[in-house]
């Protein structure tokens, strides 16, 4: 979990990434109150039914998908192609 490795690695960041977290999660409590939300197991596995197996994945057929790189265009977010070594 790279939540976990975080924290352990970087001492100086690790207990920031953590607090961030637990603010971000009382915030979100906080506005879900509502819906009955007022602590991590009010919705943990709420979505549990709509898993689906890796093979099941909706994926672009292969003349489409090019395993997201894109030679044309560098878009903020894809990985760029390694050079040849």
């Amino acid at each position: 979990m790279q939540v976990a490795t975080a924290a352990m690695l970087d001492h100086a960041v690790g207990p920031n990434v953590i607090a961030a977290l637990a603010d971000g999660m009382t915030a979100f409590l906080e506005r879900n109150a509502g819906r009955g939300w007022t602590s991590l197991a009010d919705f943990r596995g709420l979505r549990r039914g709509r898993v689906v197996p890796h093979s099941q994945i909706g994926r672009p057929d292969a003349s489409a998908y090019n395993g997201g790189y894109d030679d044309a265009v560098e878009a903020e977010g894809y990985a760029v192609e390694p050079a040849p070594v």
